[in-house]
């Protein structure tokens, strides 16, 4: 029975000694860092785009020179119209009444005007022959206006009146009369309602 008791002691103080070792071990280990939560570094806001200036539209030069502010206007009679002359410099005054139509009026097709122009400019052409070469200087140049009329889808030209610029030759009288009267004879098919009149501008190279 003795050495049972004996036996049983031996285990117990072993086991004791063993836990006692163990303990040991865990105290001598330090400690791990806590664990402690981070919020993730801020995203740097992207680089900010300086403004673009505003888009201008581009837009052409006026090439015709106007009269200055302050300066009057010269104005003057053509005709049955009141011409306002908005040119800057010396010009002489506008001889022929331009063609006006109000923006509600009735207005022909380019193309029909194109094909009038056409069989004006082989007119021009062929009086302008008798003209001598030494008449023209600058920038001779045939202005004028026609009024057409179109009845049952014929075109005929009514009037005409011309001024050569840039000519000078005694022959230039009898060159503008063979313009205008050879423009009466301009007609035209043109799938046009009526019309009693309608002025179309000219303006010809010489």
């Amino acid at each position: 029975m003795v050495p049972v008791m004996i036996f049983g002691g031996l285990v117990l103080a072993a086991g004791a000694g063993l836990w006692l070792m163990l303990r040991g071990d865990d105290e001598a280990r330090p400690a791990p860092d806590p664990i402690t939560a981070t919020e993730p570094a801020p995203t740097p806001p992207p680089p900010s785009r300086p403004e673009s200036a505003p888009t201008v539209a581009p837009s052409l030069p006026d090439e015709t020179p106007r009269v200055p502010a302050g300066e009057p206007v010269k104005e003057y009679v053509v005709g049955d119209r009141r011409i306002r002359d908005h040119r800057s410099g010396e010009h002489a005054p506008i001889d022929i009444p331009p063609a006006v139509h109000a923006p509600d009026s009735r207005k022909i097709t380019s193309n029909l005007t194109h094909e009038i122009g056409l069989k004006l400019k082989v007119i021009v052409k062929d009086c302008a022959q008798t003209l001598p070469a030494g008449a023209r200087s600058g920038d001779p140049r045939l202005e004028g206006k026609i009024v057409i009329a179109i009845k049952a889808k014929q075109v005929t030209v009514t009037s005409a009146a011309v001024q050569l610029r840039d000519v000078a030759d005694a022959s230039v009288e009898a060159v503008k009369k063979c313009i205008e009267d050879k423009a009466l004879s301009v007609t035209h098919v043109a799938e046009e309602n009526d019309l009693e009149s309608y002025d179309i501008n000219l303006s010809y190279s010489l």
